[in-house]
């Protein structure tokens, strides 16, 4: 085992990354048991994306092939 875990910094390292790891998956798997939703409005939303873009949202939808939209009216 010690051969495989290394020693010293590294060995440490990995056990906090094991104990994070640990700990994470224990409050996501609270969260999941707590499913709590929350609905955002239009001006919330299209505040997001402008954070994370630095653009605003498009209006309309983009043009698609048409070999794309006759497969999707189909």
């Amino acid at each position: 085992m010690n051969r495989i875990m290394g020693t010293g910094k590294c060995r440490n390292r990995l056990i906090q990354l094991l104990r994070e790891t640990l700990e994470w998956q224990s409050c996501w798997k609270e969260l999941k048991k707590n499913k709590v939703w929350i609905v955002l409005s239009k001006e919330e939303k299209e505040e997001d994306i402008f954070v994370m873009t630095g653009t605003r949202p498009f209006r309309r939808p983009k043009k698609r092939p048409k070999n794309v939209k006759k497969q999707m009216d189909v």
